[in-house]
């Protein structure tokens, strides 16, 4: 697997070099998929320091390169030295700078996508920004913050998996390297954050599991999706045999969720509006790679296709809430309705479902996280020619991967216990 991840790092351009990127990852998944099965027949084990040391090499390779197959990286950095200057990003967009700005500012401005947009990221994101940007400032001291956040999100998977070595299924995953230490994207911090609510929250420490959610609320607002199952966590899981006074647990959750989101919130009041334009813009407007959603689009446009697309994964996760699934289950399930029905499916979107995969293990969930690199499919044309043009067939394949992950993981519900077999 190393050799692998080194030769992808050693690749020119990977936008250019596709074949190789779904190849090479092709063959990672099918090594990590023999791995598991070795760990499910108990033909050996791996410990928690054996996943994060692997873990820590197949990323190394990638934290000094520059970002290939996205360019979000300048927006962080472009808003990171912004608030870590005393200013606000939602203030004005790049583009209000463009006569301005001379030297590496420059630089990253010429590089920074939807120059004319107010950044889009809320001000959990900007913190970590600043305070990438005040550590360490650069594209490599931001990759490796994330980077460093991955593998402690890596390290808290085997805490929380079955085994340890079961979370090898989110740190040895291909999708899970490249998007975080080859492109640097956000995910890296919202996993860890939703990772450590589930983890405060399996140890009764409702408070500090809402400050974490709280906070992965306000690195990307996707983490909404999960607070309904959060706030149902306590009651049904952990009150049992405790006699503590009713609703007790989701008020002190609900506290810290609504304490960290006031405290990130008070410094950007000013201009706060913008983000929320940016938002509904990327709400209405933005696509890619939504296969149902371009479905729908043709038969009957792109309002009312979103309306559809809205109400359908509002009644997936209202049949998912009322089944009494695991809570793992539950946002294992619910972040598949989510890829299922968005209409922007980039690949990177799809971690937020893969770090569930070593709590929830299905075989098929690894090969989910490997098709989300085909819709980089349209990258070649784009750095060629300047044509960006979608590939149906690829986001047909990973539309199909995710329905099956969907149906299956509804329906499985492990193994029986045997009659008398201690819990």
């Amino acid at each position: 697997m190393g050799l692998g991840y080194f030769y992808l790092s050693r690749q020119a351009d990977l936008r250019l070099a596709f074949p190789q990127l779904v190849l090479t990852s092709a063959l990672e998944v099918a090594i990590l998929g023999a791995i598991w099965y070795g760990l499910s027949k108990k033909y050996f084990g791996l410990t928690a320091l054996e996943v994060i040391f692997w873990a820590f090499i197949f990323r190394v390779f990638f934290v000094s390169d520059i970002p290939q197959l996205s360019d979000d990286l300048y927006r962080y950095l472009w808003d990171g030295a912004r608030v870590a200057a005393g200013e606000n990003p939602y203030d004005l967009p790049p583009a209000a700078f463009v006569d301005s700005v001379k030297g590496p500012m420059a630089e990253i401005l010429a590089r920074t996508n939807h120059p004319h947009l107010v950044t889009i990221y809320p001000p959990g994101a900007q913190v970590l920004f600043a305070l990438a940007w005040k550590l360490f400032p650069g594209l490599v001291g931001l990759k490796s913050l994330l980077t460093l956040l991955d593998l402690v999100t890596c390290f808290f998977l085997t805490k929380l998996a079955p085994r340890p070595g079961v979370a090898i299924a989110y740190a040895w995953h291909p999708l899970a390297v490249l998007e975080v230490s080859s492109s640097g994207h956000l995910e890296a911090a919202l996993g860890l954050f939703v990772i450590l609510t589930l983890y405060f929250l399996k140890r009764k420490q409702f408070f500090r599991a809402g400050l974490c959610e709280g906070m992965a609320i306000m690195v990307k607002i996707v983490p909404l999706i999960f607070l309904p199952f959060f706030l149902k966590a306590p009651k049904r899981l952990f009150n049992s045999g405790l006699s503590p006074k009713a609703g007790l647990p989701q008020v002190a959750f609900g506290a810290g969720v609504g304490l960290i989101i006031f405290l990130l919130l008070l410094p950007f009041l000013g201009h706060l509006s913008h983000l929320f334009g940016t938002l509904k813009i990327y709400t209405l407007q933005w696509e890619f790679s939504g296969f149902l959603y371009e479905i729908l689009k043709a038969l009957w446009g792109k309002t009312e296709a979103r309306v559809v697309l809205l109400l359908s994964f509002l009644s997936l996760g209202f049949l998912i809430y009322q089944k009494n699934f695991p809570l793992e289950k539950s946002l294992y399930l619910v972040a598949l309705a989510f890829l299922l029905t968005t209409p922007t499916l980039h690949p990177w979107y799809v971690l937020l479902f893969l770090i569930f995969l070593p709590l929830n293990f299905r075989p098929e969930g690894l090969l989910l996280g490997w098709v989300a690199f085909l819709p980089y499919y349209v990258l070649r044309d784009y750095a060629l020619f300047g044509l960006w043009q979608e590939n149906h067939f690829m986001t047909a394949i990973l539309f199909v991967v995710s329905l099956i992950c969907f149906l299956s993981g509804f329906k499985y519900s492990g193994r029986k216990k045997a009659k008398g077999e201690t819990p």
